[in-house]
């Protein structure tokens, strides 16, 4: 049976005094937990507010599924039984938080890894098995550090930690940012300004059977090289060459309306362009275009048809920089069903990473065929939108 949980245990976990009689408490009564609440001093208040809110984060499909991984990862003694499906989101995200934090922060961590935006790709690593050794991440600590403090003055401290899923291996640096000031009320509702010194996230992500490296990160493109370079010289001993501007992903051909995104029937998955971005040659316009999605007809050769005259603008003068896929998951025995778009930037960069690990294998396949997906490095002087946010 699921371990059986109390309403007191969140408030007894964190030894929180709440004058409540918990038997009495129900979905139809809960007003005397909501004063017992409020009668809590503003610092206890806050205690319980951040746990609140990392439980019901991990409360969802997706965190649960980060939940369940980490448990198989780290062997849990309970996993057979946190896996049945009649358990829910909430039971299981509180179960963990209560009786085995180590799991639960673990995966809030791996489920953070949503929130970093535009993965920057290179394909030039050689396929080696990562030092992810205490040294070895001292050293990528160090680096990280001496970079951001020589470039920006920032980054003094910084803390390195890694995940290991499957075929690929994350590692996530947290080095200082620069001061900033918010303002909050204190425990007599005071307004107060109050100064900090946060974190910032910077995201690797590099597979050792492909010999690739993914970095995600605000930054010029000067400082990205230097943090993939001490990636490369600390985590895998070898000295990385200068960017090349690799082209990972080729979107051109999407405009041809011959272009058919093709999926097999056994996979249960279907696919459409939601929107183009084109760059007109010569120039620095661009032009997007849009599907109406409550149209289930309209597509996005349609819109090119009956937007571009080819008296005024042929499809030759235009280069696709930018894509939105569309993918819906029909139902399939052993896999979640749903939908998600991606968007990907050529020559380099991708939003598309951790999502269910199913739906990232098939997404991958279909990306390869549709020869979206490559690994290839050029010389080139186009400006295309990966220079821009590279």
């Amino acid at each position: 049976m699921f371990p059986p949980l109390d309403q007191s245990d969140f408030f007894d976990y964190l030894k929180l005094p709440m004058q409540v009689k918990w038997g009495d408490i129900n979905r139809h009564n809960i007003s005397p937990v909501e004063t017992a609440y409020n009668q809590l001093d503003s610092s206890q208040q806050k205690k319980a507010e951040k746990e609140m809110r990392a439980i019901f984060d991990l409360a969802c499909p997706h965190g649960n599924e980060c939940l369940i991984e980490m448990a198989r990862q780290m062997n849990c003694r309970k996993f057979k039984e946190l896996t049945r499906q009649d358990v829910s989101d909430y039971e299981r995200s509180i179960w963990f938080w209560l009786e085995s934090r180590k799991i639960f922060n673990a995966a809030m961590r791996f489920y953070s890894i949503d929130n970093l935006n535009w993965w920057r790709r290179r394909d030039d690593l050689p396929s080696e098995k990562p030092d992810l050794s205490r040294q070895a991440l001292e050293g990528l600590k160090r680096s990280i550090s001496e970079i951001l403090q020589t470039q920006q003055g920032r980054g003094r401290n910084c803390t390195v930690e890694f995940l290991d899923r499957k075929d690929m291996i994350y590692l996530f640096a947290y080095p200082d940012d620069f001061i900033t000031r918010y303002e909050t009320h204190d425990g007599r509702g005071k307004l107060r300004s109050r100064r900090i010194r946060p974190t910032f996230t910077v995201g690797f992500a590099y597979s050792p059977d492909e010999g690739t490296l993914e970095l995600s990160m605000d930054g010029s493109s000067l400082l990205k090289e230097k943090f993939e370079q001490a990636f490369a010289r600390e985590i895998l001993a070898v000295d990385l060459a200068t960017w090349k501007r690799f082209v990972s992903y080729e979107l051109d051909h999407l405009k041809d309306p011959s272009t058919i995104l093709e999926t097999d029937k056994v996979d249960q998955v279907s696919a459409r362009i939601r929107k183009l971005r084109f760059k007109v040659y010569g120039s620095q316009r661009r032009i997007s275009l849009q599907v109406d999605e409550s149209d289930s007809y309209d597509s996005i050769h349609t819109m090119i048809r009956d937007c571009f005259h080819p008296q005024n603008l042929k499809l030759e003068d235009l280069m696709v920089d930018q894509a939105t896929l569309h993918f819906e998951f029909l139902p399939k025995a052993r896999r979640r069903t749903g939908k998600i778009s991606v968007n990907i930037g050529h020559p380099n960069f991708c939003n598309f990473r951790n999502t269910h690990q199913d739906w990232e294998d098939l997404i991958r396949k279909y990306l390869k065929r549709w020869r979206i997906l490559r690994g290839q490095s050029v010389d080139s002087d186009i400006e295309t939108m990966g220079s821009q946010f590279a």
